[in-house]
């Protein structure tokens, strides 16, 4: 039973299971919750609350991916999506909260998760186990946010 918990967990539920594009059917939440992260309780600066969370969700994200990966004897199958949950999540908590802002951010973070260029590619073919699965998403993230403050700034 509890297997199946963490396997519902890196699977997003059903979201890994989608038949075409299941990274991308498993980003949609992240929209949501970055969105949600935008909203600290109290003084708690955005920054810090939302590095706190998805430190916090990493590290289930990382048993659950450990867990499934062991089950299932397959590194990063296409339907372990938690990662890309939290990759989204990093990139909606820090644009505008508009929903051309949310939709960009969603474009941006799949081009880069799909792409994979250097870094991520180095981490998505040299890192093993869970944290690989989950760093080489981290790191596109970041490099969509990155693009964004660009697009931003001019």
């Amino acid at each position: 039973m509890k297997d199946k918990i963490w396997i519902a967990i890196a699977t997003a539920g059903p979201l890994g299971y989608t038949p075409r594009a299941p990274g991308t059917a498993g980003s949609i939440p992240g929209i949501f919750i970055g969105a949600w992260l935008q909203h600290p309780p109290g003084p708690v600066p955005r920054w810090l609350y939302v590095f706190t969370v998805l430190f916090f969700l990493s590290g289930i994200a990382i048993k659950a991916i450990d867990t499934t990966e062991s089950i299932w004897q397959k590194h990063d199958d296409r339907k372990i999506v938690i990662d890309e949950v939290i990759g989204q999540s990093l990139v909606s908590a820090f644009v505008p909260l508009t929903w051309q802002w949310l939709a960009l951010s969603f474009i941006v973070f799949r081009i880069f998760d799909i792409w994979k260029p250097w870094p991520i590619n180095v981490i998505d073919r040299r890192m093993t186990g869970a944290l690989g699965t989950l760093l080489d998403d981290i790191f596109a993230a970041l490099a969509a946010l990155a693009c964004l403050f660009f697009v931003k700034w001019l």
